[in-house]
């Protein structure tokens, strides 16, 4: 049987361990090139500690990733969603991929591939 003093103790490690994950999502507004988790920047101390707070309020992680995506815009998470916008951003290491392997021979098939790709994205954006 454990003690209440254990009890605490993990349910301070689970905050902890989920706060480092969400932080390690979350880029610095202020840095830009690092996370949060690794910032020493005001704003990403504040930040650690809002997450913080969140979790400890109930809050879940995609209820925390919305908070901050909506309060920051969305570059401030690593991990832009998937729509019409950031289709490009997604599908680009697709196109160089299959033009690496040689899925188009030459270089008209190649071209073709590209401007369908192109016009694909500008059709559904």
């Amino acid at each position: 049987m454990e003690s209440k003093e254990d009890e605490e103790l993990k349910k301070v490690q689970v905050v902890d361990a989920r706060a480092r994950n969400i932080s390690h999502n979350v880029r610095c507004t202020e840095c830009g090139s690092q996370s949060i988790e690794d910032s020493q920047a005001d704003i990403a101390i504040l930040l650690r500690k809002l997450i913080r707070d969140e979790i400890q309020s109930g809050k879940s992680d995609k209820e925390i990733y919305k908070k901050l995506e909506d309060d920051f815009g969305e570059t401030v998470l690593y991990a832009p969603k998937f729509d019409m916008q950031t289709a490009g951003l997604w599908l680009s290491p697709l196109q160089e991929l299959l033009e690496d392997y040689g899925l188009s021979k030459n270089t008209s098939k190649k071209l073709m591939f590209t401007s369908w790709f192109w016009t694909w994205l500008e059709v559904f954006h």
